[in-house]
């Protein structure tokens, strides 16, 4: 009979939250204020949690925006000025044919490229100032925020023991075929760029080795990450640094049974802090890019600190 209620509770939970990503998706246009039926297309909709059971990452909402075909290009970050291999800028094209003001995306132009930054302000003034969150929550039987003091899109739900957050994405196609581009609070020259999407990859790369040995990478990046969000200082590290480290683990490894996973726990700490130390965390997918170097130096400091801190008193961190 318990059982049979926590399923039940679990299910109407679900109900829920389908019904509140039911609401934003259809009403995505409006929030979004862009008009036209071919403008903005809500083509998918993408829940990955963190990869056991989605507590260690928010629930991912993405929002494909529709670029008319012809009317746009890729530039590497690499060949632009902010020479960021981690990004990539979206040039409008065709401007002989099809002057500028022809595209509804024409008004979100930074340079002739369309900037990332002036989309995400826009849609972080519609979910912060424009939606009346209380009233849909009230309607759903939950309750509905916008995160305002985060630099990314973020809103937090809340029903009776289910709390999650649901980081609402901007995002464009990329260079190939299912990759994807996000509008991301980038700083400086880059902050107009769109940031290359490599959350799919790693999550399908940790799934395939985990299946192939039962072993127990994707609970070490959940313990890594629900360690790192409640601290003052490792915070910083983020999912996409963390992944990388259990990649890196993951491939060079052999044990990933049980009884190794606080053994893991502890070398991924080791690796984080000689990362740290270099200032270098190269990404898995492109060795080109340093995951680090988006941290300033005292951040950096703080962040050697608490590692170092962590290997002497692990259980301090647990």
């Amino acid at each position: 009979m318990a059982e049979f209620s926590q399923n039940r509770s679990k299910r109407r939970d679900g109900e829920v939250l389908g019904g509140a990503v039911d609401f934003l998706l259809a009403n995505a246009r409006l929030v979004l204020g862009v008009g036209g039926a071919a403008v903005l297309g809500i083509a998918t909709l993408a829940v990955k949690r963190g990869l056991q059971a989605g507590a260690a990452d928010p629930v991912r909402l993405l929002v494909p925006l529709a670029l008319e075909p012809g009317l746009w290009s890729l530039v590497a970050g690499l060949d632009t000025v902010a020479q960021d291999p981690r990004c990539w800028a979206v040039r409008r094209t065709q401007l002989e044919f099809r002057p500028r003001g022809s595209s509804p995306w024409d008004r979100f132009l930074v340079g002739g490229y369309l900037s990332s930054r002036v989309l995400l302000e826009l849609l972080r003034k519609a979910l912060t100032a424009s939606v009346n969150w209380p009233a849909i929550g009230s309607l759903l039987g939950c309750l509905i925020r916008p995160r305002v003091a985060s630099d990314e899109l973020l809103l937090e739900v809340q029903h009776e023991c289910l709390e999650l957050t649901v980081a609402v994405l901007l995002t464009v196609a990329g260079a190939q075929d299912g990759d994807l581009l996000l509008a991301w609070p980038l700083e400086g020259l880059a902050g107009n760029l769109w940031l290359q999407d490599w959350y799919p990859a790693e999550a399908a790369r940790l799934r395939a080795l985990d299946e192939q040995d039962a072993g127990t990478r994707r609970r070490l990046l959940l313990l890594l990450c629900t360690v790192c969000r409640g601290h003052p200082a490792l915070w910083r590290l983020g999912r996409d640094r963390l992944a990388q480290v259990v990649l890196h683990l993951g491939e060079q490894e052999a044990d990933w049974a049980e009884e190794a996973l606080g053994e893991h726990f502890l070398q991924a700490l080791e690796l984080l802090l000689g990362s740290v130390e270099r200032a270098s965390l190269p990404s898995h997918f492109n060795r080109g890019v340093n995951l680090l170097d988006g941290l300033r130096e005292e951040e950096i400091d703080d962040l050697g600190f608490a590692l170092y801190r962590g290997l002497q008193a692990p259980e301090g961190l647990l």
